[in-house]
């Protein structure tokens, strides 16, 4: 809920990338059924296709060096302790955990929110 206002938000502000590990095929099928905020997204960086999977660090290598910016001007947002969050520890990289279900973790990131709004208060 509200991701589509919170993106449509930022877009203006900031440069939105869209990275996702799984099979190109795959998610360019998911990224069809969510037409209506992909454009929000600059690029996407699908696993297959980089040839790294989060969190491995040369997934966040790749990426850096395709969008030209330093680690220290970005965030990566996720769910996903496991390979988001887990990416932005792995890489330097800040991190904001997008925990809907307030789930407890020992994991250290640097912003954690239970509603995607909250986000326009951390950005």
């Amino acid at each position: 809920p509200n991701s589509k206002e919170v993106l449509n938000n930022l877009k203006d502000k900031y440069k939105l990338y869209l990275i996702t590990n799984g099979v190109k095929r795959v998610q360019d099928r998911r990224l069809a059924l969510i037409s209506d905020i992909r454009d929000l997204f600059e690029a996407r960086f699908i696993s297959e296709e980089i040839g790294y999977t989060k969190p491995d660090s040369g997934f966040a290598k790749y990426v850096l060096n395709e969008i030209k910016y330093k680690k220290e001007e970005c965030l990566i947002i996720g769910d996903s302790l496991s390979s988001d969050i887990q990416l932005g520890i792995n890489s330097g990289i800040d991190t904001c955990w997008y925990n809907p279900l307030k789930k407890k973790s020992d994991r250290a990131c640097t912003y954690e929110i239970s509603n995607i709004l909250d986000l326009l208060d951390i950005l």
